[in-house]
């Protein structure tokens, strides 16, 4: 799990309280799901990057963990939230 932690440390580094609450509250979800995707989805270097669409992508942690484990990710959300939340790239 150490993707969670290091994304975790860099979203309280922003200073958000509303991407922090959020992920707070959402921590294990990601737990489950980065699990989820190593047992199902094992990275293979000799094939292509797998590919994600991340819908309602607002805080684009989902999509960082997966960026994190190597796939291709697209991130989209409504416009409201254009602007607002955590990005690594």
């Amino acid at each position: 799990m150490n993707r969670i932690k290091t994304i975790e440390s860099e979203i309280f580094e922003l200073n958000q309280p509303n991407e922090v609450e959020y992920f707070r509250f959402h921590k294990r979800r990601y737990e489950r799901f980065e699990s989820f995707l190593s047992l199902n989805f094992p990275v293979d270097s000799r094939y292509e990057k797998l590919k994600a669409l991340d819908i309602g992508s607002h805080y684009l942690h989902s999509s960082t963990i997966m960026s994190e484990m190597d796939f291709e990710v697209d991130g989209m959300d409504v416009s409201v939230f254009l602007g607002h939340g955590f990005c690594k790239k």
